[in-house]
């Protein structure tokens, strides 16, 4: 293993732990990827993934924002071959930061990533993007669509199972209450 992708699976394992007290030597050791191995693209590349998720996941919108842009920009460079799911994650965290002047960047994203999934989604990657177009939707009025997005994504959560036998966890949608009664509410708008 090279030691940017070490460095790098490190840091994320770090910035995802329960513990946020390692959280700030995760981001160090994704900073180190960027600044130590600018060559080693595909590193690069998730090494600003994951800083943003773990921005993202703090509350730190911007910040967030900025690695996932950078990833997405370097994904581009590439030509593509590379996504970690940055777009879906960017369009969710616009949702999330409540940028109303970026909804737009958000539903192309979401388009940009389904066309690039050429296999097709997993059941979590669809119940994602369908949850991200409802909140959407809701927000710009649009209640007829966010309506049928949150069925459908209820439709998911019915029937939620793995898409691979040999893995059971492989693509199955985890979700808490309140995101479940969110679409319950959805599903319901006139």
């Amino acid at each position: 293993m090279q030691r940017a992708q070490y460095l790098r699976i490190k840091g994320y394992e770090l910035t995802q732990a329960d513990d946020r007290s390692v959280w700030a030597a995760g981001r160090g050791l994704l900073q180190r990827v960027l600044d130590a191995h600018p060559d080693d693209e595909l590193s690069v590349i998730e090494a600003h993934h994951d800083l943003g998720r773990s921005f993202a996941r703090e509350g730190a919108y911007t910040e967030a924002a900025h690695h996932y842009e950078q990833s997405l920009a370097l994904q581009r460079q590439r030509g593509g071959g590379v996504d970690p799911g940055t777009r879906l994650t960017l369009a969710e965290l616009i949702v999330d930061a409540g940028w109303e002047q970026r909804y737009q960047e958000a539903v192309d994203l979401l388009g940009d990533f389904i066309s690039s999934r050429r296999a097709g989604l997993f059941p979590i990657e669809q119940f994602r993007v369908l949850l991200v177009e409802a909140r959407i939707a809701e927000r710009l009025g649009k209640a007829d669509v966010a309506r049928r997005d949150a069925e459908q994504a209820l439709e998911l959560l019915a029937k939620n199972e793995s898409v691979l036998p040999k893995h059971p966890g492989v693509g199955v949608i985890h979700t808490g209450t309140e995101t479940f009664r969110e679409l319950e509410r959805l599903a319901t708008l006139d």
